[in-house]
């Protein structure tokens, strides 16, 4: 059967990557056709991870941060809350937690607390990336 009347998968993935490229192009205010093929031929996604693996390597997190946060955030789908009391104390209460749980580990360096920490870090960079996503939330309107 002709291509035209029953697609196979790779052109059912090219169409749904095609929808994607649609809007995001709309999106960024891009020529559909420059973004899909920034998107397929010159593989970013790559190009981007290079570019924060070698950040990170270089010891230049803030630049790293300033190119994963974004599309950390994109993945999980986070929709930017508004800056509130509540979020800016979340974030406070998120940063003491950390501080409290790497003083613990310092003063006693055991897996448990080496675990806390972790987890301490991982909820800090949670709610730091919530507020920044909503302060530049406000910034873009």
């Amino acid at each position: 059967m002709p291509d035209t009347v029953r697609p196979d998968a790779s052109r059912r993935r090219y169409d749904h990557e095609g929808a994607v490229v649609h809007a995001a192009a709309r999106r960024l205010g891009l020529q559909v056709g420059t973004l899909g093929q920034r998107v397929r031929a010159q593989h970013i996604h790559l190009q981007v991870a290079t570019v924060i693996a070698e950040a990170v390597r270089l010891g230049d997190h803030r630049l790293a941060d300033r190119l994963y946060d974004p599309i950390h955030a994109a993945r999980l789908a986070l929709q930017p809350e508004p800056v509130t009391p509540e979020l800016i104390e979340a974030e406070e209460r998120a940063d003491a937690e950390e501080a409290i749980a790497q003083a613990r580990y310092l003063a006693t360096p055991t897996p448990e607390n080496r675990r806390a920490w972790i987890r301490g870090l991982e909820m800090q960079r949670a709610r730091s990336l919530e507020l920044l996503l909503a302060l530049r939330g406000e910034e873009e309107a």
